[in-house]
């Protein structure tokens, strides 16, 4: 009976103030959960930030992100004037408890820089000094492709005396700020009984990742291969000369598909080319057959296109 008098009044407690603000470990990771905002401290200064309409949030990895049990981390929190205030080692959280999804007025997170100015990070802040991630294509680039604003970033700097034109990229791990931001919100989740990757309930909400370091940069590398899991070596043969053909695309239901341009593509081309490269003594690691090996362009599957005609001897 005592026990169901406490339950009754946690409940009561819970309806006529505001939301609970529960301390916890999840997984043996440190974890605060205010009403449908939920913070994971992964380490002092890897922080995992999650907004959830339906109150249901994620523990099972996803498409991304693979580790989901950490150590637990030392962290204090607190209610001050109507936020929530979470301090670890390295950062203090700072939330607006009661207001929603994470926006630039109602979620802040302050670390120091030694040597420096105390960073204060919002959501929708931009990186001016981030170095860059990855450039997804190449087409259609020539020459530099920055904008007016973009020819002052630090990226221009880091091989002196060198004129290499800089692609638009996504913001990479590394910034001279000291600190990181992924967004794994719309990222697929991992089925463990399927084995094999299920959609987010929608709408899901916010699911973040903040790395802060500022200029550690091994700490944040590392940090994000125990997260997202390691990343293998490259084979060696990928270093060596790469020789690329059948760079069109193939579509067998139209008239240039049976063009002397098109026909001329086929495997004993490809098997006559790679034979003069050996007679010439010309080295390469790789073949790259490109779009045309498969019919209906770069998006057509795997089907063989009539110009290989036998695939498996020519492999």
């Amino acid at each position: 009976m005592n026990m169901v008098r406490r339950m009754l009044l946690i409940t009561l407690v819970g309806f006529v103030s505001t939301p609970l603000v529960s301390h916890a470990r999840t997984q043996g990771t440190t974890t605060i959960v205010a009403g449908n905002a939920r913070f994971e401290f992964l380490t002092p200064s890897l922080l995992r930030m999650e907004y959830a309409p339906s109150g249901h949030f994620v523990d099972v990895p996803s498409a991304v992100v693979q580790k989901r049990d950490w150590s637990p981390v030392g962290a204090q929190s607190s209610k001050e004037d109507g936020w929530l205030v979470v301090r670890t080692s390295s950062v203090t959280l700072r939330y607006r408890l009661n207001s929603g999804s994470f926006q630039a007025d109602n979620l802040e997170i302050a670390w120091a820089n030694p040597g420096g100015a105390p960073h204060t990070w919002h959501p929708g802040q931009v990186d001016t000094q981030n170095l860059g991630g990855l450039t997804y294509s190449l087409d259609h680039v020539s020459g530099s492709n920055l904008t007016q604003d973009d020819t002052q970033s630090p990226v221009n700097d880091i091989i002196p005396g060198i004129d290499i034109p800089l692609l638009p990229a996504k913001p990479g791990l590394l910034s001279r700020s000291g600190y990181a931001f992924i967004d794994d919100s719309q990222t697929p989740l991992w089925d463990g009984k399927m084995a094999w990757i299920t959609a987010r309930p929608t709408p899901y909400g916010q699911d973040w990742y903040l790395f802060t370091y500022n200029h550690e940069y091994p700490r944040v590398l590392q940090e994000y291969a125990q997260l997202c899991g390691g990343i293998p070596m490259i084979p060696r043969y990928v270093l060596g000369n790469w020789i690329t053909d059948f760079n069109f695309e193939y579509f067998p239901d139209t008239a240039d598909a049976h063009t002397p341009e098109f026909e001329r593509y086929n495997q004993q081309y490809l098997e006559d080319e790679l034979s003069r490269l050996r007679d010439y003594h010309i080295p390469f690691d790789t073949l790259v057959l490109d779009f045309a090996w498969h019919n209906y362009g770069w998006q057509g599957g795997y089907d063989w296109s009539p110009l290989i005609s036998q695939p498996t001897q020519f492999l």
